[in-house]
């Protein structure tokens, strides 16, 4: 098993990664909590052998195909902020934000 902690300006998660094998498939799974109260995951999943990557988020789960897939995901939701910034400007984020890293 691995942990990573992760800081992010005034907040720090923990990344917990834990190789499986079984008959069926090789994965990771990991899950991400707030480092405060590492019960609290905010979300779980794993990396499968193929490259493919399952989120569980609680109500919803999301299946990513591979590191491309996850780029193109985050590249859609900056433009969802950005196009929802110049309908509603929000203080509550800045735009630059929205820029991709």
């Amino acid at each position: 098993m691995k942990s990573v902690n992760i800081v992010e300006e005034d907040m720090e998660y923990i990344l917990t990664l834990e190789p499986q094998a079984n008959d069926i498939v090789i994965s990771v799974n990991f899950s991400w909590a707030d480092a405060q109260d590492p019960t609290d995951s905010k979300f779980s999943g794993y990396v499968k052998w193929d490259g493919c990557i399952n989120f569980d988020g609680g109500d919803v789960m999301m299946h990513l195909c591979g590191p491309q897939e996850a780029a193109r995901l985050a590249r859609w939701i900056r433009t969802v902020y950005r196009e929802a910034h110049e309908l509603f400007p929000s203080p509550d984020y800045e735009l630059s934000e929205c820029e991709e890293v």
